[in-house]
């Protein structure tokens, strides 16, 4: 039971999370125009638009995928986690179901327990230790694609704007003669 709240409490704040980071769902904004990219658009400096085009809110496709895919991560840990926790206590309850009485714990010849809910409790534990290996198999697999999905994000938003070089307004050193000289320039308009 515990499991199946903390799964329902990270799937919930999951959702609840991309629900209120997109703007124009959540509360019905307009995306502005200077948000959205369309064929032929140009960025600010009259160039084409980048061509990871946005969608509405200014949210790209890849960035959706990484972090969707980090958070379904999480949710596989979680489950495969408590799935696990939850096995371990039933073993618990073996190991003491056997210490105080020793009979119920015999095991028949083809496998298994004589005692009903000895049996009961190992089958189900098996197979909560199945659904555990499955979840963790499952994180294992989300972490290496939103790592994947990462690495493939890194922009390269290619060279950086060409700013024209400002020497500093007052400079103070040594020139090539080995004088001492301060310089300064005054800049107009």
């Amino acid at each position: 039971m515990k499991r199946r709240a903390i799964v329902a409490v990270v799937v919930v704040l999951g959702w609840a999370a991309a629900w209120a980071a997109w703007p124009t769902v959540a509360t019905g904004q307009q995306v502005p125009r200077s948000l959205r990219i369309r064929a032929g658009a140009t960025d600010d400096r009259g160039g084409p638009a980048s061509p990871r085009a946005l969608l509405p809110g200014g949210w790209r496709p890849l960035a959706i995928a990484k972090w969707g895919m980090l958070g379904a991560t999480a949710v596989a840990a979680v489950y495969g986690l408590s799935a696990s926790i939850e096995a371990d206590g039933l073993y618990d309850r073996i190991s003491q179901i056997c210490a105080s009485d020793a009979g119920r714990c015999a095991e028949l010849p083809e496998g298994g327990y004589a005692d009903a809910e000895v049996a009961r409790l190992d089958r189900d534990a098996r197979e909560l230790d199945d659904r555990a290996r499955r979840g963790l198999l499952a994180t294992q697999v989300g972490v290496a694609a939103t790592l994947a999905l990462f690495i493939l994000d890194l922009r390269d938003g290619g060279p950086p704007p060409n700013l024209p070089y400002v020497p500093p307004q007052l400079r103070v050193g040594f020139g090539r003669d080995g004088a001492f000289r301060v310089a300064g320039r005054i800049a107009t308009p």
